[in-house]
């Protein structure tokens, strides 16, 4: 008998929106990823509270979002602060909302 078992990656959180707007994605739009969540997100870049990140991820790297609603392709990373993805497949177009 086989057993399937999935397991959860850790609880990331993202920070606060721009002016509490919602924030609109589009397919194959470069976004960043800050781990400092002093830095409010909008539709260019969002904040997560996950600080290894940059150190998690590399050059052609997946990250999924909100359950597969979001997938994207790590095209960059700097030392601590940054990520630089390219969204490679989009569900529903805004994606976080206040």
């Amino acid at each position: 008998m086989a057993v399937v078992l999935e397991t959860k990656g850790p609880e990331i959180r993202t920070g606060v929106n721009k002016d509490g707007k919602d924030i609109e994605l589009v397919a194959g739009q470069s976004l960043e990823i800050f781990t400092d969540t002093a830095i409010e997100s909008d539709d260019t870049k969002i904040t997560c509270n996950y600080k290894n990140l940059p150190a998690t991820v590399s050059i052609g790297s997946s990250v999924i979002v909100g359950e597969g609603v979001l997938s994207l392709e790590v095209t960059e990373v700097s030392d601590v602060s940054l990520t630089k993805i390219k969204i490679s497949k989009l569900l529903k177009r805004t994606i976080f909302s206040n």
